[in-house]
């Protein structure tokens, strides 16, 4: 697999027990991300045998 989008950060947001906050993460959505198919690059996907 190839991910589609990609963000670059500093930190990610973190419970007082150093936990992730995935919830705030997926907030913050892929809008401020890198976008692998709108920088024109595509994965040729081939069937598994």
């Amino acid at each position: 697999m190839v991910p589609r989008y990609v963000r670059v950060a500093d930190a990610v947001p973190r419970t007082p027990t150093t936990k992730v906050q995935k919830a705030l993460v997926r907030v913050e959505g892929s809008a401020a991300a890198w976008d692998r198919e709108a920088a024109g690059i595509r994965v040729r996907r081939e069937a598994v045998r």
